[in-house]
């Protein structure tokens, strides 16, 4: 993965991608966002943990991807996709199952891809489809 920052702030972005929702597709791990009180800060490190810091903060990231093109992707539980039901406490992974039929969601990445049946090696960061 890119050690680039990334900057999901507004002045950079053009608007509050958590306000609107908007999926962000993340292929690197150094970004600027916005915390829940408004306050701009920095994080890095592995995909689970800057993911989920950023989910936890109101974005809806988008990592990975299945073989099939499907989205992995890490929301606040208030906003993820119904599913089977089984959601984190405050953040939410998500994947669509290997016949595109519904939401597999779970508490952690590899919860949420196992549910759907897919295995870890299956699964491609975006950053490796640069």
């Amino acid at each position: 993965m890119s050690t680039e920052l990334i900057s999901l702030l507004p002045l950079d972005v053009g608007f509050d991608l958590r306000v609107t929702k908007t999926l962000v597709r993340l292929t690197g791990l150094c970004v600027a966002y916005l915390n829940p009180a408004g306050k701009k800060c920095r994080t890095t490190g592995c995909i689970e943990t800057v993911v989920e810091e950023l989910a936890a903060a109101g974005y809806h990231v988008v990592v990975a991807q299945t073989p099939t093109g499907q989205d992995v992707q890490c929301t606040p539980t208030s906003s993820a996709p119904i599913g089977d039901g089984f959601h984190g406490e405050n953040v939410t992974w998500s994947v669509r199952d290997r016949t595109d039929t519904y939401w597999c969601t779970g508490a952690s990445i590899l919860q949420a891809i196992q549910r759907a049946e897919w295995t870890p090696d299956q699964i491609h960061p975006l950053a490796e489809r640069r």
